[in-house]
């Protein structure tokens, strides 16, 4: 949202030298990550970095490292002269509307903007299927569910490596997706002939491309049901590996989730 900002220099004691977008769409502190974590004035506003004799002055905790010449040379170019300042007040304008912000133009701004693949909101809310389902679904397209590499971005001291085929660091993307384990278990799923389909990197991507095209109607019902399905399977035998020590094949598996199915329709029937 920051790109739809444009700020206006006045007397510069209402522009954040580093918080806001008054010398490029970028913030500094995005242009120079390095510099901002050694200056002394992270908070300072613009009159803060001029000198009377009207030169910039940024104060550092010490003296600059050979790989962060390039950076404040950047900042320079960027910020330029410093602006001529005045008693007005800084004014920020809102590129979407002249009056300034409002909801609504946000939210057509963001309704209009074409994406490169849209959020597979239908795919993952499935009302035919049980909310917790959906809900790991959910999480494992934003990357968030706890597999070890995501354990250890919260602090834990863990050794990374897949419960599953002790070949590789668990991610989410490998342990659902291209885990040797849990790849026979999709080859078992997707069709033998007439099918040609690399993996995805990610499991947001799968989702993206898990497309019903081609089915019948009762087709596209079942094929839509599948990757939740199919996820919680590889969770749930993750998680009795990691916790329970107990291991079972893939061909164990998908008659476990085969038998699951039929009891539910035979439940229906009766």
């Amino acid at each position: 949202m920051i790109k739809l900002i444009t700020i206006s220099i006045h007397s510069g004691e209402l522009t954040s030298f580093w918080f806001d977008p008054w010398a490029s769409p970028k913030p500094l502190r995005y242009t120079a990550p390095a510099i901002f974590k050694i200056c002394e004035n992270k908070a300072g506003n613009l009159t803060d970095f001029i000198t009377q004799d009207q030169e910039w002055s940024i104060p550092l905790s010490r003296d600059l490292r050979p790989p962060e010449i390039s950076q404040i040379a950047e900042v320079l170019y960027v910020i330029n002269s410093p602006p001529l300042l005045s008693q007005d007040q800084d004014e920020i304008h809102w590129s979407l509307n002249l009056k300034g912000f409002s909801v609504k133009s946000l939210y057509d701004y963001q309704s209009n903007t074409p994406s490169d693949q849209e959020f597979p909101t239908n795919l993952i809310w499935n009302h035919m299927i049980p909310p917790k389902l959906c809900f790991f679904f959910w999480t494992a397209v934003l990357d968030k569910i706890l597999t070890l590499n995501n354990l250890k971005k919260r602090g834990h001291q863990l050794a990374n490596c897949c419960f599953l085929c002790s070949r590789a660091e668990e991610t989410p993307a490998h342990l659902l997706l291209n885990c040797h384990y849990s790849r026979r278990i999709w080859d078992s799923i997707l069709p033998n002939f007439g099918w040609c389909w690399s993996f995805p990197s990610s499991v947001l991507q799968f989702a993206q491309g898990w497309s019903a095209k081609g089915f019948s109607k009762l087709g596209k019902l079942i094929w839509k049901l599948i990757p939740a399905v199919v996820f919680w399977a590889i969770w749930c035998e993750r998680n009795r590996r990691a916790f329970e020590g107990k291991a079972k094949n893939t061909l164990h598996l998908q008659t476990r989730e085969g038998k699951g199915r039929e009891g539910k329709g035979r439940e229906r029937k009766n």
